[in-house]
């Protein structure tokens, strides 16, 4: 029996735009789908599908029974020099480092 899947590719804008109305749909802030939205994107990119668009489903899953936040506010301690502890509050870790990231850089 022959098969009639058929496969379709999305270019990386399209993905962006489903992935994000998926978010917004699973209760994630603009900020939480930009962020995953992003590192989903640059797995894929990367050839690493396995944190890319199928760890995704993960995600959406995740948000919509409540086991993550998604609507957080990151929290970021610098407690010396080169040294940032970041609180996610209980949500994606992808945000919580992307705004940690920025911590040192606008410190210098």
């Amino acid at each position: 029996m022959a098969s009639t899947a058929r496969i379709h590719r999305l270019g990386f804008d399209e993905f962006a735009s489903l992935s994000a109305a998926a978010l917004q749909a699973a209760g994630a802030s603009p900020a939480t789908i930009a962020s995953l939205t992003r590192a989903t994107l640059a797995a894929e990119a990367r050839r690493k599908p396995a944190v890319g668009a199928a760890h995704l489903l993960d995600y959406l899953d995740s948000l919509r029974s409540g086991r993550l936040n998604g609507d957080p506010v990151p929290k970021q301690h610098v407690s010396r020099a080169g040294v940032i502890t970041a609180d996610a509050d209980e949500g994606i870790a992808q945000l919580a480092f992307d705004q940690a990231f920025e911590t040192p850089v606008s410190r210098s």
